[in-house]
C-alpha cells in the first residue's frame, strides 16, 4: 500500500518523486541510510538460505519429527510456500524502504523516516 501511494503520488514529476537536487549531507545520510537497510534485511537471506539448505533432496523431513512420508505437497506445504511468503514480503519491504529514502530532500525529515520504518 505504501509503494502503490508512493507511486501514485509521483504523477506529474519524477518517478516516484525523486527530488534531483539535494545537499551534501542528504546524499551523505541517504548511502548510510541505503547500507544500513541492506545491512539489517534478513528476511531475504535466510529464505533463500532455507530454500538451499531444506532443498526436496535434503532431510528436511527430520523437523516434521519424521511421523509422515516424504512427499512434494509436504514439501511445498513446510518449506516452499513459507519461505517464498518470506521472500516476497522482504523484497518489498526494501523496495518500499529505498523509495521512501530516496524521496527525503533533508537529513531531518530522512532520520525521521527512516527511524520510524526500523521501529515498525
Amino acid at each position: 500500500m505504501i509503494a502503490y501511494n508512493q507511486l501514485d503520488a509521483s504523477k506529474g514529476s519524477s518517478m516516484f518523486n525523486v527530488p534531483f537536487t539535494v545537499s551534501k549531507d542528504a546524499r551523505l545520510g541517504q548511502f548510510f541510510c541505503i547500507a544500513i537497510c541492506f545491512l539489517t534485511q534478513t528476511d531475504i537471506l535466510t529464505s533463500v538460505r532455507s530454500f538451499v539448505v531444506f532443498g526436496r533432496d535434503s532431510t528436511w523431513d527430520v523437523i516434521l519429527e519424521g511421523k509422515r512420508p516424504k512427499s512434494s505437497y509436504l514439501w511445498a506445504l513446510h518449506i516452499a510456500l513459507p519461505n517464498a511468503l518470506k521472500l516476497v514480503s522482504g523484497m518489498l519491504v526494501t523496495f518500499t524502504t529505498l523509495v521512501i529514502i530516496i524521496q527525503s530532500n533533508d537529513i531531518i525529515e530522512l532520520l525521521k523516516d527512516f527511524t520510524a520504518l526500523f521501529v515498525i
